[in-house]
């Protein structure tokens, strides 16, 4: 007897979890996905100095990375900042041009996976007059 109540209860244990985890399911489908902002950049300068803010909206952010095969313009960097949550793209861009670089933002997830948000920037680095 003391088997099947045991047996019984770890079953309604593992229902119980399941109901819970089933619970959850609608939600991580139709929550919005994640954004990097600022939509577009402004012209720069160049060799004057640069410090814009991106930020990721539509979860909490782990980490805000340039694709390496999209690189940043000669003298510029972007840096992940945990504590506040965004991202720094900073420096004094070196050479005039046009550029453009692709940055993900990842998030992280409890009950549903983290997601990942992507957006290309075209960025004009101007020659002084």
């Amino acid at each position: 007897m003391r088997t099947l109540l045991t047996a019984l209860a770890i079953t309604g244990l593992a229902l119980s979890l399941n109901g819970c985890a089933l619970a959850f399911l609608p939600g991580c489908y139709l929550r919005s996905s994640p954004t990097l902002e600022p939509a577009q950049l402004p012209p720069v300068l160049q060799g004057q100095a640069l410090a814009i803010r991106l930020t990721l909206t539509g979860g909490r952010p782990t980490g805000l990375y340039v694709d390496p095969k999209t690189p940043l313009p000669p003298g510029l960097t972007l840096t992940y900042r945990p504590d506040e949550g965004d991202a720094e793209l900073s420096g004094r861009p070196t050479t005039a041009g046009d550029y453009a670089f692709t940055v993900y933002g990842m998030t992280a997830g409890t009950q549903c996976t983290g997601q990942v948000a992507e957006r290309h920037y075209p960025l004009r680095v101007l020659a002084p007059d």
